[in-house]
């Protein structure tokens, strides 16, 4: 058995099964409900070549599910840049599926980010797991690529040359011609700080201040080391 986390869901694997478990009844079945809704299920990137897939559920009870093990491994473990610009494909095919050109709004993932995305590069797939609670609502595309933005930022690296080149290689699969950067930039500002506010109260004690401020200035200093070169090198679109 592996434990993939306790808090604030316990999350483990079993005999090539993974188990989601809830405290609320209510949230379990909403994003079972929620996953089954999904507008993708498994589309081939004409791109990339990579099949495109979501987690598949296999049973759901009262207080948790049971969904089949993602092939291949967790994208925060990959060194190779072309897994980045797989994770942007991804996200490209998901998103185009429902877009709305009217007012750029898409079907959200919710939390799409370097935690939730599994690569196999022999059978060339590209899974995503675990949305968040945002699954299924209308939203931005700004939303779900920020979310994944700010994860990348708050990795432990301290190497920005690799952090800007897989932020490249994402928008280089992702594409740009939708993504205005004033809008984004307002999005990943909103995530780092709600972030910093998640990690005040997920722990008790004087240490969760400590280090939820520690990530915020972290944060901000990644970001701000590297906003130049996104808006200059890959976002043209403002006007």
């Amino acid at each position: 058995m592996k434990i993939y986390q306790v808090k604030p869901r316990l999350v483990f694997e079993s005999h090539k099964q993974v188990y989601k478990f809830f405290d609320v009844c209510n949230e379990c079945k909403e994003e079972v409900e929620a996953i089954n809704s999904s507008i993708l299920k498994s589309e081939v990137d004409p791109i990339s070549g990579y099949t495109i897939k979501i987690v598949e559920i296999i049973q759901s009870f009262d207080n948790y599910y049971i969904m089949k093990l993602a092939k291949g491994i967790e994208i925060s473990r990959c060194l190779d840049k072309k897994t980045f610009n797989l994770a942007g494909c991804w996200l490209r095919i998901f998103h185009e599926l429902s877009y709305n050109d009217q007012n750029n709004t898409v079907f959200s993932f919710g939390d799409f980010s370097i935690s939730n995305l599994y690569v196999d590069h022999v059978s060339k797939e590209i899974t995503a797991i675990d949305p968040g609670t945002g699954f299924g609502k209308i939203g931005e595309i700004d939303d779900d690529i920020s979310r994944f933005l700010v994860s990348l930022i708050q990795t432990k690296s301290i190497n920005v040359v690799k952090l800007n080149r897989n932020i490249i290689e994402f928008f280089d699969g992702y594409g740009v011609k939708k993504i205005m950067y004033s809008n984004l930039e307002k999005h990943i500002k909103f995530r780092i700080f709600r972030n910093f506010q998640k990690r005040k109260f997920l722990k008790n004690g004087f240490k969760r201040y400590i280090s939820a401020y520690f990530w915020l200035l972290y944060s901000l200093t990644r970001y701000h080391l590297i906003h130049r070169n996104i808006k200059k090198n890959i976002i043209n679109n403002d006007c």
